[in-house]
């Protein structure tokens, strides 16, 4: 295992590894990892019922599935709501209501 130590940042006693100054991943890697990411977005937007792209058309949305007790799709909405438009408040708010009541404090 390559290790980098790490002198600023680590407690006396743990053992310190990092990533290497340099990282040369193969393109396969990038490619596949660029995949994965792009499946886990489709999924995410796969939940949400909703076919229209404006935020206040998801929060909407998930509104609507809260108050038939669909918090995953309705945290979807959400989520893709503060992707396309991070200042928009009700979206803010109604996923922080959302992640307080699963007690999802880091997300």
């Amino acid at each position: 295992m390559l290790c980098l130590k790490l002198k600023s940042c680590v407690s006396p006693g743990l053992p310190t590894c990092a990533f290497p100054r340099r990282m040369n991943l193969s393109p396969i890697f990038v490619l596949l990892l660029a995949s994965l990411l792009f499946q886990l977005s489709v999924q995410k937007e796969n939940l949400c019922p909703s076919k229209e792209d404006r935020p206040d058309s998801l929060t909407h949305a998930a509104r609507t599935l809260l108050k038939n007790n669909q918090v995953d799709q309705a945290k979807a909405c959400l989520e893709i709501a503060f992707s396309k438009n991070p200042r928009y408040v009700p979206a803010m708010q109604e996923l922080g209501t959302i992640c307080s009541r699963l007690k999802q404090y880091e997300m």
